[in-house]
């Protein structure tokens, strides 16, 4: 990991361009440590972002949630 910003954490992932971990994907709880490794799925990359998109494991899709309707309506 190479910095943490309350809008984000970016990653180095040894690639052409960095990783970024939405702070939607971020939990109160959670404790992000530049110099630590993390874990997650490359989800998408954004050529204009130049930046690849990245979900922590076990996290619903940003996309996904914005989709979902609660039960019963």
């Amino acid at each position: 990991m190479i910095a943490a910003f309350r809008w984000g954490i970016i990653v180095d992932l040894k690639l052409s361009h960095v990783g970024f971990i939405d702070a939607l994907y971020i939990e109160d709880g959670d404790d992000y440590v530049v110099g630590d490794t993390v874990r997650g799925h490359l989800t998408e990359f954004n050529p204009d972002m130049e930046k690849f998109w990245i979900r922590p494991p076990g996290q619903v899709p940003i996309a996904d949630r914005y989709h979902r309707t609660p039960s019963g309506t």
